[in-house]
């Protein structure tokens, strides 16, 4: 029957008699319900075969239940109920059996289970802990205790406190049967002080309660010192003296019809912990003083059945012992789809194009809100070894490949297209053999990027576009630029980011002069593996492929496979989230929003994150105007989804622009995420291989934008490695100068700390918005020297000391909240950059011009050598820019 039904989503077995033996196999099964009859007629064996789609496995017990439960291929399995003591040893998952309710190996079976319900004899610690480490991924844990006798002391003993669920995931306890012995507090308390992100603590006690022994118990469980600071504690107790009867209520009914216990007469007494309001001075007070809902809803309609008065609940009884397997299909309701799906399920998604906000649907949004979180959950400081490793260091020369003799070999591989056609087509113009690999098709994206002029004319300046080509690209042209910041006062600049290019006309074009001087475009292929020898790499491509050369320049971005062997997967140290849309209907239109804060602190998910905006119209028509919301956070359990920033993103932007959202026609949905490191440019840590865009961080930490860095670093990576090839100065050495340390770029990081959250600081929420008001109105003082490269992530050491002398003088008050914001530590960082910025200055400015003729004269290597210092120098003191005329 079962394989007859191929669409078959929930199976409900209710009361089945005499089948000992249930086998079941189904891959669109997602939903298995078992009611067992107390009779003595049980069922022996329930096993669940190769059923991929399974979410829910409820076995609502009123007998003995099936002796034996083995559930195979289940990857997606999320709720679990419930297991019982007496059925430990006989419930298998996969390979793994539970063994006297302990297990000592990670189980695959299990890693997304969220929810789960148990029975136990008694509230042992160690024996919920064990199991706990076989669900890394659990959420929300579900006990009902028989309140069997166990020691007084026997939750006392030292646990296993590194379980992962604990400290990362676990978010709600619901405990049926709480004594309030001492045995009982130490296992709530376990569970108190260990969970980082527990939310709530729901405890059902079976006698009556006052608000003296809930103040006892939260004591005795050291509630205030918590580990989560969100952890709200509920106690639910009997009122009156029919609880006895209505505890007998069945554990499934319980929990799953939201009967939760005895009801009648007061509500729930709630214990917040210190406070009982959110005090005015925490902008990211995490709870309001209602009871959490339970994220399992209901999975039947019908109403329980009905005891007897005194009697115990039984169920129907059958009207004869056949051999009947009951089964009810049924479609369950899916959960109702966000405001986000719902507006880009609308919209035409597009081709999928490489590089940041190349994707526009729903499917890539979400695969990149995994990939996130992914990063955020990972340790701190953990190096994984189970890293992917693309780069191989082989000793010796090439012999070993079967190149071909029609096969050429190119000086330089560009990995990457979208944006590193850039510098591979300026190779290209200076005489090198240069292919590119793209795993699309090299194609800029649809969506506008928005750049200044002088910006632009780096490209130019390089040989590879010309003014008329410039001209061809620009869809737009908005003035003046706004800078503002919750009402504290508006600042206005002109030609800061002023222009709006189209990326595909521009691609396009390099795509074009690349192929006419001779390059090799090889699409639809993305990179396998690379073999560095001592005279060449060799690329193998995902198509079998092999491809060498004398350098490969890696331009795959932010995750780039290659960066993330070098650096291990190792967290980044920040992460900007930006969400946004481009839609038509803005009446107001002609002037842009460099940055702009319209409130202050706001919630977000878990988190309490700044929002900043920008706006620029777009070049596809008067009314099109795109709007972007972004936010600074660092990255650890529970950081926002950028789901979540969207459905915040469409209640504030109608606000921001002064616009209706049921009058605006989206055109398209934005979105991004940009991890930063302070260990950036990244050097190079391999022969033969270098980095640079994205891949290398050589874009600001507070900017989301690695076109701009791109044209400024342009001409001096295009010439650095053109000599790096011709002298054949291709070791990591030679290799690492070409990124070098940069003290602005270092120094840049205080301002991305200062514009992001941190929890505890206790500083106003209105805090960063008067941080960086202070800090914009004394460079607007200061005047357009200062303010104008800082606008164009350009630190220099001149304007830096104005800057923060004037604001010590302005605004002496504001100081011990910057070091409460950012931290001393990071402060004492931050100065050694700065002093390396205001030395870098000095080289570049005196000891540049002195030494630059002697440069000529020396050796090639030595040549090439103090080359790459003197850049590294004016570079990294800001002084490559130029003010506009």
């Amino acid at each position: 029957m079962i394989a007859a039904c191929p669409r078959l989503h929930t199976l409900f077995m209710d009361r089945n008699y005499h089948f000992r033996r249930v086998y079941i196999v189904s891959r669109s099964l997602v939903s298995v319900r078992l009611l067992v009859d107390p009779c003595n007629y049980v069922m022996d064996q329930l096993i669940i075969v190769c059923t991929p789609s399974l979410e829910k496995l409820i076995i609502q017990e009123q007998g003995n239940g099936p002796r034996i439960i083995r559930v195979l291929v289940s990857p997606k399995l999320q709720i679990l109920d419930c297991l019982r003591t007496n059925m430990m040893s006989t419930v298998q998952m996969g390979k793994t059996t539970f063994q006297a309710m302990v297990d000592n190996s990670f189980m695959f079976s299990f890693r997304n289970v969220k929810i789960l319900y148990i029975i136990i004899e008694a509230l042992k610690l160690n024996h919920v802990n064990d199991v706990l480490k076989c669900f890394p991924s659990l959420q929300q844990l579900h006990i009902w205790s028989l309140m069997r006798h166990i020691p007084m002391r026997i939750n006392d003993k030292p646990v296993d406190g590194t379980v992962d669920c604990i400290h990362k995931h676990l978010k709600q306890i619901q405990v049926i049967n709480y004594s309030g012995k001492i045995s009982d507090v130490n296992f709530v308390k376990f569970f108190v002080l260990n969970a980082r992100v527990l939310e709530l603590v729901k405890l059902h006690i079976p006698f009556i309660i006052h608000n003296k022994w809930r103040s006892k118990q939260r004591k005795q469980m050291n509630f205030l010192d918590r580990a989560s600071p969100n952890a709200l504690i509920q106690f639910e107790g009997s009122v009156s003296r029919d609880s006895k009867r209505a505890r007998v209520v069945g554990f499934s009914l319980a929990w799953r019809l939201g009967v939760g216990g005895p009801r009648r007469g007061k509500p729930p007494a709630l214990i917040p912990g210190r406070l009982l309001a959110a005090p005015e001075s925490n902008p990211i007070w995490p709870f309001s003083l209602m009871p959490l809902p339970f994220l399992l809803p209901p999975l039947s309609t019908a109403p329980p059945p009905r005891a007897r008065h005194g009697g115990r609940l039984q169920p129907p009884r059958p009207c004869a012992r056949r051999r009947i397997l009951r089964v009810r299909a049924s479609g369950e309701a899916a959960p109702p789809p966000s405001r986000t799906q719902m507006i880009m399920d609308k919209i035409s998604g597009g081709e999928e194009v490489g590089g940041a906000g190349g994707a526009y649907s729903y499917e890539a949004l979400k695969r990149l809100d995994r990939l996130c979180s992914s990063i955020c959950e990972s340790q701190v400081g953990k190096i994984h070894s189970n890293v992917p490793e693309i780069v191989t260091r082989v000793q010796g020369p090439s012999v070993d490949y079967d190149l071909g003799s029609d096969s050429k070999i190119f000086d330089v591989l560009v990995c990457g297209g979208t944006l590193g056609i850039f510098i591979a087509t300026a190779l290209s113009y200076k005489g090198l053999r240069v292919g590119i690999i793209e795993r699309n098709i090299i194609k800029g994206r649809e969506q506008e990027w928005n750049i200044s002029r002088k910006e632009l004319m780096e490209i130019v300046e390089v040989g590879i576009l010309s003014e008329g080509e410039v001209e061809q690209i620009i869809t737009s042209d908005f003035n003046p630029n706004r800078c503002a910041f919750e009402n504290k006062g508006e600042i206005w600049m002109e030609n800061i980011l002023h222009l709006g290019i189209s990326p595909a006309k521009l691609v396009e074009i390099m795509k074009e002069r690349f192929i006419s001087s001779g390059g090799a475009i090889f699409e639809g292929n993305f990179l396998s593996s690379i073999s560095v020898h001592d005279d060449l790499a060799v690329l193998k491509l995902s198509d079998g492929d092999c491809l060498p050369c004398r350098l490969v320049v890696d331009a795959m971005g932010n995750f780039s496979p290659i960066v993330r062997q070098i650096r291990s997967g190792r967290k980044p140290d920040g992460i900007c989230l930006v969400v946004g849309a481009c839609a038509r209907g803005f009446e107001k239109n002609t002037t842009s929003d460099v940055i702009f804060s319209s409130s202050s602190v706001k919630r977000a998910g878990n988190f309490g994150v700044q929002l900043f905006w920008e706006a620029f119209p777009a070049g596809s028509g008067p009314t099109d105007r795109t709007t972007y919301m972004f936010t600074y956070v660092d990255p650890q359990f529970g950081c926002p989804k950028l789901e979540e920033l969207l459905e915040i993103y469409w209640n504030l932007m109608p606000d921001y622009q002064d616009a209706n959202l049921e009058n605006l026609d989206i055109r398209r949905v934005i979105f991004g995420i940009f991890p930063t490191y302070r260990d950036s440019p990244l050097p190079a840590a391999f022969d033969r291989i270098l980095q640079v865009g994205d891949a290398s961080g050589i874009q600001s930490p507070v900017s989301f934008g690695g076109f701009g860095s791109l044209t400024r670093h342009l001409g001096r990576l295009s010439n650095g490695v053109y000599e790096a090839v011709s002298e054949d100065f291709l070791d990591a050495h030679s290799l690492r100068l070409l990124n070098p340390y940069m003290p602005n770029l270092s120094a840049s990081w205080l301002f991305q700390r200062a514009m992001s959250t941190r929890p505890q600081t206790n500083i106003s929420p209105t805090f960063i918005n008067e941080l960086l008001f202070a800090n914009f109105q004394s460079m607007q003082k200061l005047g357009n020297s200062v303010l104008r490269p800082f606008l164009q992530d350009v630190i220099q050491f001149g304007p830096l000391v104005k800057t923060l002398g004037l604001v010590m003088i302005s605004r002496p008050q504001i100081l011990p909240s910057i070091f409460k914001q950012v931290g001393l530590g990071v402060i004492l960082n931050w100065s050694n950059h700065f002093v390396m910025l205001g030395y870098y200055t000095f080289l570049s400015s005196f000891i540049d011009p002195a030494v630059r003729p002697w440069v000529e004269s020396l050796p090639p290597r030595n040549k090439y050598q103090w080359k790459r210092y003197l850049e590294a120098w004016k570079y990294g003191a800001g002084l490559d820019y130029r003010q506009e005329e």
